[in-house]
């Protein structure tokens, strides 16, 4: 490619004590110019409360010893392996 936008699918370490006070490795999804210039981003921590959780399940994510440590954090709390991009624009096709 010689030009157009590029998605990057990649993690960012933050907290978001709506999941724990501990570093989260959070997905994240990057649109980027040609340029380098990210012109749109998506944190799967912001959207936690859609996701819906109960609170059993949101008590594994913040205390369980078996999910992956990293950097002293809970680590890899929503572990995302693809995503894709869609041409639907507003619902239509």
């Amino acid at each position: 490619m010689d030009r157009g936008n590029t998605l990057i699918l990649c993690h960012k370490n933050l907290k978001n004590p709506l999941i724990s006070e501990k570093i989260l490795i959070d997905d994240t999804i990057l649109e980027v110019t040609w340029d380098g210039k990210i012109i749109w981003e998506w944190v799967c921590s912001e959207h936690f409360e859609e996701l819906r959780f109960s609170e059993e399940a949101k008590n594994i994510l913040a205390r369980n010893p078996g999910i992956k440590k990293a950097g002293g954090g809970i680590g890899d709390w929503m572990h995302i392996n693809s995503m894709s991009a869609s041409d639907q624009i507003n619902g239509s096709t």
